[in-house]
């Protein structure tokens, strides 16, 4: 699987838990699935963005959607 294809694949798991109003479970999850491709582990947003839902700045499923599908 690509990068490209392994990102598509973690947005769509994550923003079914998140249509579900699971927030905390779509935002483990994505970052969990990042985490097991060598191209996508690194990815220089993944970081701010669990830290930033962490410490309570993505209260909203808006916003965590928002972040997720902007990731590239």
């Amino acid at each position: 699987m690509t990068a490209a294809e392994h990102l598509a694949w973690c947005k769509e798991q994550a923003l079914e838990f998140l249509d579900r109003g699971e927030c905390g479970q779509a935002v483990l999850l994505f970052v969990a699935e990042m985490d097991k491709h060598p191209e996508t582990r690194l990815h220089k947003f993944l970081s701010p963005f669990f830290n930033s839902w962490l410490d309570g700045f993505l209260p909203r499923a808006s916003q965590i959607r928002d972040h997720i599908e902007g990731f590239n």
